[in-house]
């Protein structure tokens, strides 16, 4: 356990915040691209979404294993191995000659994306506790939209030589896999209970509408940031403004400075308010957010949705993350994590074709209205449960 005055200045830390700034270049880089890729593949804007889907339903899939080998075998034997093939096969879509083997790589890119996001979450919940714990998340969460302040300017500027060149900067995860491999030296769970007791610990640490709840956060908070805001925003952005692709960027930028801003203050919004009051708060927000989008008469104008939604972000992420990390012991907390973590690639999967069914059964106006009522179903959830029963969950960190 870290007794550092300092959570950045963890090693540990650092070689964490690599991993999930890496996980983080897995769509903001490419989005930028997807008007251009629409127009050189010569595709729907509701098949360009297909590249969102097709990378995190395997994350889906194999994210509960990735969990169970983490709590088993061990974090960094895990973590090592994905960074370095998340570099490979993600850099190899630049050079793919066709849309089915861009969409056969973008799948086993997401195969080994499984594993970075929970295990990084798992070895934070390892490595701090108390309050460091908090400010520790809320600066992993900082530091991973810092990268979206960067990745879509990066995607958008090589989108506008060519649709492919973005994938080229997933290559960057090779080193850090290495760097992770020499200097990585994380906590590992001491407890190894049975496969049949890590299975029944498990299984208790899910219970509860506690646990639907935060589940239920992570589907919907991925489907708005998946669907309505970096596919269905980016067409608006692209389509109704004629934006182009690094103007795009300049716009997702934008979230990832106001996300990584208002999750570095986590720590001291923690004092005052509840993991669950700044979710809950956090989804009002989302909905506004969303609302108003098509209220914006001219192309600036669409900041202040942007704003919105990266203060919504920027509470909602790392709250969910502090919650989650504490629902179960070290030598059940990646299992967990992993199972939390499959959420995020179920929103995101099932956002394209969710938003794509409101859009074409509608229109574009219309679809973000229906995502700001989405974003009001989980505190609506909460005022049916109760707070109260909701914050049973979270220790003073």
């Amino acid at each position: 356990m870290s007794t550092e005055t300092k959570v950045y200045r963890n090693r540990i830390f650092l070689i964490v915040c690599g991993a999930s700034m890496i996980a983080m270049t897995s769509v903001a880089t490419i989005t930028p691209a997807f008007p251009k890729i629409v127009e050189t593949l010569g595709i729907t804007e509701q098949a360009v979404g297909m590249l969102i889907t097709v990378y995190t339903f395997p994350g889906f899939v194999f994210t509960p294993l990735a969990g169970i080998m983490a709590d088993r075998l061990g974090r960094k034997k895990l973590l090592v191995p994905a960074l370095i093939l998340y570099g490979i096969l993600g850099g190899s879509c630049a050079f793919a000659p066709d849309l089915n083997t861009l969409l056969i790589l973008r799948t086993l890119h997401g195969i080994v994306s499984a594993p970075i996001m929970s295990v990084s979450g798992a070895i934070i919940g390892d490595t701090f506790s108390g309050q460091k714990r908090a400010e520790a998340m809320g600066a992993n969460t900082t530091a991973m939209y810092l990268g979206y302040v960067i990745y879509p300017l990066i995607g958008g500027a090589l989108a506008g030589f060519a649709w492919g060149y973005p994938f080229l900067f997933f290559f960057i995860a090779i080193p850090l896999g290495i760097i992770a491999l020499v200097f990585l030296h994380s906590p590992e769970p001491e407890d190894k209970p049975s496969l049949k007791e890590y299975f029944k610990g498990s299984l208790h640490y899910l219970k509860g509408l506690r646990v639907l709840w935060l589940f239920s956060a992570a589907v919907i908070t991925y489907i708005l940031l998946y669907g309505a805001f970096l596919v269905y925003f980016s067409l608006l952005l692209g389509g109704r403004f004629d934006a182009s692709p690094f103007t795009i960027g300049l716009f997702i930028s934008a979230l990832g400075i106001i996300t990584a801003i208002t999750s570095s203050q986590l720590g001291r919004l923690n004092k005052s308010f509840s993991a669950v009051s700044l979710i809950i708060g956090a989804f009002v927000i989302y909905a506004v957010a969303v609302a108003i989008v098509p209220l914006m008469t001219s192309l600036w104008l669409c900041i202040l949705p942007t704003i919105l939604f990266g203060i919504a972000h920027g509470l909602n992420l790392p709250s969910q993350r502090v919650i989650a990390v504490q629902a179960a012991p070290s030598e059940n907390r990646a299992g967990f994590m992993s199972i939390y973590g499959t959420m995020i690639p179920l929103g995101m999967t099932i956002a394209p074709p969710l938003m794509g069914l409101a859009f074409s059964h509608t229109n574009l106006n219309a679809t973000f209205l229906i995502a700001g009522l989405i974003a009001l179903i989980i505190p609506a959830m909460a005022m049916i449960i109760g707070k109260n029963k909701l914050a049973v969950t979270e220790s003073r960190y």
